[in-house]
């Protein structure tokens, strides 16, 4: 049955169909490996190396994982048997480790065979949340002789933490099935459809639709790509598709769905879209051959869909870009020139600085505290043990002397940690070569220049020894009207009226209890050969020593400077 929106727009529809006997057959292995890791929970737990919710989510993530191949494998287009198989695979996942515990527990202590008699699993269950003890890892630890009376708190945890658990187990897998199956699907390919995503200023949603259901969609194609920036708002459009390798005619629908986000970005795109805070205004409505081609001047992987069916995207392009000269009147908007930035070879002495050797030295010495606190606290310790072994001899100096060295090294720890050891040997590296250079465009002893990285914006969320593509000096000429950009391996030149947008961006990366905040400039420009966009950062240590305020006072200062040489004024943010 055809589905068509208010507007007669036809929306794709979920078939609801499977491919029963893959899917069964990948199901039974994702079963068995959530059994598996149900047993993975009971171990840690008898290890006491099980922390509360972060271990089950761990393994919950995991067993996502396994849903979401099983979904994808197996053609499942059911979110009902999709988020159903879910709920089970996390149902094992969890009573499992109960279950291993059971068995465990009955043929260790009494002797007992118990694998067969599911029906003292509720009450081996009830047991544990009654008996079990928590501890925080913050508190001293009890020798393992002298057990802690179970108290009041552990009762509230007990059944706390038995329903978080389980709880967040099923949502997590049961949602794996559930959005992996509501992904769009290609009856003719019989495959998936790809996605892709192009992005809008915030607030452009309601106007994206109100273009597709008045035939004005080119005219809100119109201008650059809006950057989809971690915590930011800006509005979404995916476009779902198949390749359509089987159909010479690309006879495969296109669909589109529009979605104004409060606050996303990320590493995925489903992270960026499906998973992203906002409100959802249009759910893959099909588009038109017309309408896939002017898409395709955004998402450049539509190019072949729509010329697959005779649509030349090129030909479309021309004429969006005639239309946009155009005024409503008919009158011609003079043409704005195509002004570029230039980027050139740095002279030499060039590359140092990024160079193999250089970035393993700058990271051993940023490292070079933490090797310090461990060190100085490992002789610590065996000082202090020494001299609590030798409290009755008259000679002690060894453990004086393990224990002393031991506290300076921890203190010197500190005392580099924040004396930022790792960027002041690089920015050492940096101004040295700078300053051998005769032409350089930035001084290496201007007061008004900042060291700087340029990041792709891919690389942000990466765990890398290097994410840096290059590290300079940057400076903003007021009187040439030019950001003016000193590398250890290029230098650019870019003028006020190559800048097409630059954003205050934040970076926010957690770890345990620890959150980092990074603020960085993400500038784009028009290149040589085409738009260059990358994420300038202050080369400064995290927000977690400066402050969060100071960092962001850094990058923003710099986004005043290219504001006051009016770089494209009504782009920038």
């Amino acid at each position: 049955m055809e589905v068509l929106n208010r507007t007669g727009r036809r929306v794709y529809q979920h078939t609801g169909g499977v491919n029963l006997f893959r899917f069964l057959l990948i199901y039974a292995a994702t079963l068995a490996v959530a059994g598996a890791l149900g047993a993975g929970l009971f171990w840690l737990l008898t290890v006491g190396f099980y922390f509360v919710l972060v271990m089950p989510l761990l393994f919950a993530m995991g067993v996502g994982g396994l849903m979401l191949w099983t979904v994808y494998a197996g053609q499942c287009r059911s979110r009902l048997l999709g988020g159903a198989a879910g709920l089970i695979a996390g149902f094992v996942l969890y009573i499992g480790s109960y279950y291993t515990g059971m068995v465990y527990t009955y043929n260790e202590y009494f002797g007992i065979d118990v694998s067969k008699r599911l029906d003292m699993l509720p009450a081996y269950i009830l047991r544990r949340i009654n008996s079990d003890r928590y501890s925080s890892t913050h508190s001293p630890r009890r020798k393992d002789d002298e057990p802690r009376r179970r108290d009041g708190m552990d009762n509230f945890m007990g059944w706390f933490t038995f329903v978080a658990e389980f709880g967040l187990t099923l949502f997590i897998t049961a949602g794996a099935g559930w959005v992996g199956a509501g992904r769009a699907f290609c009856p003719k390919c019989q495959k998936w459809m790809k996605q892709d995503l192009t992005a809008f200023p915030p607030g452009s949603g309601q106007g994206l639709v109100e273009a597709l259901n008045n035939s004005r969609f080119a005219e809100a194609l119109v201008g650059t790509a809006f950057p989809m920036l971690q915590n930011q708002p800006y509005t979404a459009l995916q476009a779902d598709y198949c390749e359509g390798q089987k159909y010479s005619a690309g006879t495969c629908p296109v669909y589109v769905s529009v979605k104004d986000v409060r606050s996303g970005g990320g590493a995925t795109k489903s992270g960026n879209f499906d998973f992203a805070i906002g409100k959802s205004l249009a759910k893959r409505w099909e588009l038109t051959v017309q309408e896939v081609a002017q898409l395709a001047t955004r998402i450049p992987s539509l190019a072949p869909v729509a010329e697959r069916q005779g649509v030349s995207v090129q030909a479309v392009a021309t004429k969006m870009a005639v239309s946009a000269a155009t005024a409503p009147g008919g009158a011609t908007v003079p043409a704005r020139p195509a002004v570029s930035m230039a980027i050139t070879p740095a002279t030499q002495p060039a590359g140092k600085l990024m160079s193999k050797g250089k970035i393993l030295m700058g990271t051993l010495i940023e490292l070079s505290p933490i090797l310090f606190i461990v060190g100085g606290a490992i002789l610590g310790i065996t000082g202090g043990d020494r001299l609590e072994k030798a409290a009755r001899d008259a000679d002690n100096t060894v453990g004086i002397v393990l224990a002393s060295g031991g506290g300076a090294l921890v203190l010197w720890g500190f005392v580099a940690f924040f004396l930022d050891l790792g960027n002041r040997y690089r920015r050492g590296v940096l101004r040295t070569e700078v300053a051998a250079r005769p032409d350089a465009v930035v001084s290496a002893n201007d007061s008004e220049a900042m060291i700087v990285s340029i990041v792709p914006m891919a690389n942000l969320p990466k765990m890398m020894v290097e994410e840096a593509i290059d590290v300079g000096l940057i400076k903003v000429d007021r009187g040439r009207r030019e950001i003016l950009f000193e590398g250890d391996k290029e230098r650019y030149r870019i003028p006020a009226e190559a800048v097409q947008m630059a954003i205050v961006g934040e970076q926010v990366t957690q770890a345990g209890h620890a959150t980092t905040t990074r603020y960085y400039l993400f500038l784009r420009a028009n290149g040589p050969n085409g738009t260059w966009e990358n994420a300038i950062l202050p080369r400064r240590k995290s927000a977690v020593v400066f402050g969060k305020g100071k960092l962001r006072t850094h990058v923003a200062g710099l986004l005043d400077q290219m504001k006051q040489i009016g770089a494209v004024g009504a782009d920038v943010k």
